[in-house]
Order: C-alpha cells, then structure tokens, then sequence
C-alpha cells in the first residue's frame, strides 16, 4: 500500500536519467541532470523544504546502484552543490542539507535541479562484469517547515520514480606501453615470448597478422624469399595456439584490474640450419577485441 505523505510528495523528471556510458577500465566519473517538483501536501503553512533521497538496497555508507557491488553514486542538488543521497535508513532529521522555499503566495510546488554522479572506479578500483546491469529506484525523505523554521511534517523513505540504470560496457584495452621485441639472440633457444598485459570487462577476442606471414626473413632478401633466407615460427597466447588469419574467440576475461598474458613463438624447425647469414625478423600485430 502507498504511504500518505504527511510533508510533499515528489515527480521526478526525467524519471530515468540518461547516464553517459561509464568506463571502468579508464576511470572517469560521469554525469546526468535532472530535476525534481516537490510539491506540499494541503497544509498551507509549510513554507520550505529539505530533501534527501536514500538507498533502497544497502546500510552501507557508500552508496552504490542495485547491489552492494554495483557502481558508487551520489545524487547532487545542483543548486546548493551538496550531496543529498544517503544509505537506506537514514534519517531526514539532524541532516544538514539546506531547506527549499516553495514560494510566495499558494504555490504549493516548487522545482530544484538535480544531478547523478557515477563516481570513478578508483580509491579503490573494483572489477565489474561487461553486460551486467544494475538498476535501483531510490527513496526519498522530505521534512517541511513553518516560517518560524519548526518542523510541519516528515516523510521517511518514500518511494519515489527515480530510477538509477547503469549497464557496464564490453571493453577490451591493452595496456602495454610500448611495442615489445621478442628477440631470439642468436638462436640458440627454439622458443621466446613477451608479456603483454590486457584489461577487459569481457572475454576477449584476439587475432594477429604479421608482415611476413609468420616468417622471420633476412634483412636484404628479395621476393619471392628463398628457405634458406626465412625461419618459419608458430605462435601462441596464454598457451593457445593462435594462427595468423584465424581468431580466438572468447577467451579468458582480463579483469578491469588487468592481467598479464604471454605471447609466445617457437621456431617450428628447431635451430636454423642452413640459412644465410644476416639479421632475420617479422612485425607481429596483434588484435584484441571484447568477446561476448
């Protein structure tokens, strides 16, 4: 059953406020504006108003969307610059956000514009799941006020429209600083890999080209190249075996905290034999997308 509402009530517009998309990965708080109506119920000696909204989910102090794992939020009073969002159960009294006036004469409403603020995911940074969604509709809490400044009336944890909505997006970056050599020396190993290090909220989808279609050739060597001026090689990543022209599909989620993988080669007719003398190399690019 609805809650008769002894100080205002509250619409909320829009009711859903459209939240850029939020990067986990590249942390950066983003924003939405709304505003709310308030409006006083009949008692015509409430002059002024003061409003918070509360969690509907969590006891936590900070407060997050849907779930205690969710993405940490405030609500803002844009007007004021303060926070007015609180942890379900708090109470509207002893509060120190400042009161609303609604108005001079019998207007019984009056608007204040609002944002959302999705807070960066860092201090700390939590990992999160791309294509999760979290949803929450919050609560409000509004105490009234005579001219006098004594209380008329207090409305706790009544439900409001606003609706919190964030769905965390499939990303895949790599985050290697700088391209990496995988140097055989003078071959006297079959096998050399490098590390490269991916952040993702998703799996990931992971294809490579190369130069020289996986060879290493001679510096100087004219095309066609001859076998004694190319050293073919294999590849793999994260100990799967991965074919130039052939992705790997959804392989192991990264982690927004990051993970680092191995990007191996192995000469595929063991020591060179027979080649010409020279500096031998190929250009790997590899490919990192998010998966489903």
């Amino acid at each position: 059953a609805a809650r008769a509402a002894n100080c205002a009530t509250i619409s909320v517009s829009p009711g859903s406020p459209a939240i850029p998309s939020w990067n986990p990965i590249n942390p950066a708080q983003q924003e939405a504006t709304f505003s709310v109506t308030v409006t006083r119920v009949t008692n015509p000696s409430s002059k002024s108003v003061r409003l918070i909204f509360v969690d509907a989910n969590s006891n936590a102090t900070t407060t997050r969307i849907g779930t205690s794992s969710g993405p940490r939020y405030q609500i803002i009073n844009t007007d004021s610059g303060m926070t007015i969002s609180f942890a379900s159960g708090t109470q509207i009294t002893g509060q120190t956000v400042p009161a609303t006036s609604f108005g001079n004469g019998s207007n019984p409403s009056v608007s204040i514009n609002m944002k959302v603020r999705i807070l960066a995911n860092s201090s700390p940074s939590e990992d999160f799941i791309g294509g999760t969604n979290y949803s929450e509709t919050l609560n409000y809490s509004a105490e009234c006020f005579k001219n006098n400044g004594t209380s008329n009336g207090i409305d706790n944890a009544s439900g409001s429209n606003l609706t919190l909505n964030l769905t965390i997006p499939k990303l895949a970056s790599i985050v290697t600083a700088t391209p990496a050599t995988i140097n055989f020396g003078n071959f006297t190993t079959t096998t050399q890999q490098a590390q490269v290090t991916v952040k993702s909220t998703s799996t990931l989808n992971i294809s490579a080209t190369t130069s020289n279609g996986g060879k290493l050739v001679r510096n100087g060597a004219i095309a066609p190249y001859p076998t004694n001026s190319t050293i073919p090689y294999g590849m793999k990543f994260n100990n799967v075996t991965l074919t130039p022209g052939i992705p790997l599909t959804n392989q192991t989620r990264a982690g927004v905290l990051g993970n680092s993988y191995p990007l191996q080669l192995t000469l595929t007719d063991g020591i060179p034999s027979g080649k010409l003398a020279g500096t031998y190399n190929d250009t790997i690019t590899l490919t990192i997308t998010p998966g489903i």
